[in-house]
C-alpha cells in the first residue's frame, strides 16, 4: 500500500485556525481538504458524485474524495491540488440550479479506479484513451499541480475508434520533477471530435521505488550504514531470504556477476538520474546480462546471503556519474532510501 507524505504540523495547525468548526460550517464557508469532516464535506461529496466524479458520501474528506476533487479540477481546467478553496466550492455549486439535499445515511458506492503513484521508467505509463469520432489530430496535455501545461502529446487518428496517448514522465529529454500531474484531452483534439472514456485523474510522479518488495529494515546498527567504521560503501537492509528485489530506477545493466565478497550482484545505470545503482548478496545468479534494459520496479533478484554476508540482506549502493568504479564516487544512500520507503 502506498503511503502519502504528510504535510508539516505547523501548516496543519495554521489551516485549522483559519476555518470555523466542522459541525457548524456550511458548504463554501471554508476550504475543504484531506482529513476534514462535517456536513459541508458531505455536500461536496454529493455534488461531485452528481457531476460524475464519484465520491463516498460519508462526510469524511479521505483519499477517495481527494481523487474525485482532483478529477473535477482537471476536467474543469482548474489548479489541480486535491482540495477545495472557497472559490472552487462556489464554482462547483453553480453547476447545479437546484439545491442539493444531503443524504442522512452514507451511500455505499462501488470501488472506483485508483490513481495513486506513477513511477518514472516503469511499465505503466499515465495517459488517456480518446474516443475519436472522425479522422484528425488528437492531443493530450500534461498539467502540473498549478494547472500549467508542461507537455503536449499528439497523434493523428486515421479512422474513428479509440486512440491511446501516453506520457513517458519526461519534459523534453529530462525527467519531469516529482509531484502531482494530470493528463487530459487537449483543445486541438476538437478537430478529430474526440472525447475521453473516463474523467482524468491526478497522480503522483516519483523517480524511484524502494528496492525491497517486502518486510525489511533499514539496518540494525552503525556497521550497516555508509562508512560504518570500515569503509562501507552502501547500506545493509535486512529481510527474509527470497524477498523480491526490484530496480529502484529503470535503466540498463552495466555489470552482472559474482564476487567472493559481494556475492551475486548487479549494477544498473539509471535512465533518469544517470547514477549507478548497485545490488549485492543476491540469492541467485542474475538472469540479466550487460546491456539489458530494466524497468523501474521490475524484479531483478531476491534477497540472499551470497558472498561474504552475515545474514540475509541487501547491500545497496549509489554511485555518482560517471559510475561504479569508473570515475564516480559512492555516497550515502540512506536519506534517499528513507524517502523511497515512505511512498513504496
Amino acid at each position: 500500500m502506498f503511503r502519502h507524505v504528510v504535510r508539516g504540523a505547523c501548516c496543519a495547525v495554521i489551516a485549522l485556525l483559519l476555518v470555523p468548526a466542522a459541525a457548524a460550517a456550511a458548504f463554501g464557508d471554508r476550504p475543504l481538504r484531506m482529513g476534514m469532516a462535517g456536513k459541508d464535506v458531505r455536500v461536496l461529496q454529493s455534488l461531485l458524485t452528481k457531476a460524475g466524479f464519484r465520491a463516498a458520501v460519508d462526510g469524511q474528506f479521505g483519499r477517495r474524495t481527494q481523487r474525485a476533487v482532483g478529477r473535477w479540477e482537471g476536467e474543469r481546467r482548474r489548479k489541480v491540488n486535491g482540495w477545495m478553496s472557497r472559490d472552487d466550492s462556489l464554482t462547483l455549486r453553480r453547476e447545479f440550479k437546484a439545491p442539493i439535499e444531503t443524504p442522512a445515511v452514507p451511500e455505499v458506492k462501488a470501488p472506483e479506479a485508483v490513481g495513486g503513484l506513477v513511477l518514472l521508467g516503469a511499465r505503466r505509463r499515465p495517459g488517456i484513451v480518446a474516443r475519436v469520432a472522425s479522422p484528425g489530430r488528437v492531443t493530450a496535455e500534461v498539467a502540473d499541480a498549478a494547472g500549467a501545461v508542461v507537455r503536449t502529446i499528439g497523434r493523428r487518428a486515421e479512422r474513428p475508434g479509440e486512440l491511446k496517448l501516453r506520457w513517458n514522465g519526461r519534459i523534453g529529454r529530462r525527467p519531469a520533477p516529482e509531484g502531482t500531474y494530470l493528463v487530459r484531452l487537449g483543445d486541438a483534439s476538437l478537430t478529430a471530435s474526440a472525447s475521453t472514456a473516463e474523467p482524468p485523474e491526478a497522480f503522483e510522479l516519483r523517480h524511484h521505488v524502494f528496492p525491497i518488495a517486502g518486510r525489511h529494515d533499514l539496518g540494525r546498527n552503525e556497521a550497516n550504514r555508509f562508512g560504518g567504521g570500515r569503509g562501507h560503501q552502501g547500506q545493509d537492509m535486512f529481510a527474509r531470504c527470497g524477498t523480491p528485489v526490484r530496480a529502484a530506477q529503470g535503466g540498463s545493466v552495466r555489470f552482472a556477476g559474482y564476487h567472493s565478497a559481494a556475492g551475486h550482484y548487479l549494477v544498473i545505470r539509471g535512465a533518469g538520474s544517470g547514477e549507478d545503482y548497485v545490488y549485492m548478496h543476491l540469492r541467485d545468479a542474475p538472469d540479466l546480462s550487460e546491456g539489458d534494459k530494466v524497468k523501474t520496479a521490475q524484479r531483478i533478484g531476491a534477497v540472499g546471503n551470497s558472498g561474504r554476508a552475515d545474514g540475509c540482506h541487501l547491500h545497496f549502493e549509489l554511485w555518482s556519474k560517471p559510475g561504479w568504479y569508473s570515475g564516480g564516487s559512492a555516497h550515502d544512500p540512506l536519506p534517499e532510501l528513507r524517502k523511497w520507503d515512505a511512498w513504496s
